[in-house]
């Protein structure tokens, strides 16, 4: 059964490239709830749900929307 990232507005990722696709789309409050100083859930998304530990280290510091989407597609 695959792991499903749930965004607080609703709107959901089951691979890298969903949650890309889904970054693009939601709005900066709902970003910076996942995102912020005290956590990074798409890392531990990443890391944990999706148990792919080499795209977790690659993104694990960055903190913007659109550094992590670039990541996310390279």
């Amino acid at each position: 059964m695959a792991s499903v990232f749930y965004f607080t507005n609703g709107a959901t990722a089951d691979s890298v490239e969903s949650l890309a696709q889904a970054l693009e789309q939601i709005d900066d409050d709902t970003f910076r709830y996942h995102c912020n100083q005290e956590k990074n859930d798409f890392y531990n998304w990443i890391q944990t749900g999706l148990q792919d530990r080499e795209t977790a280290a690659k993104i694990k510091r960055i903190k913007s929307r659109k550094g992590l989407i670039k990541k996310l597609r390279a």
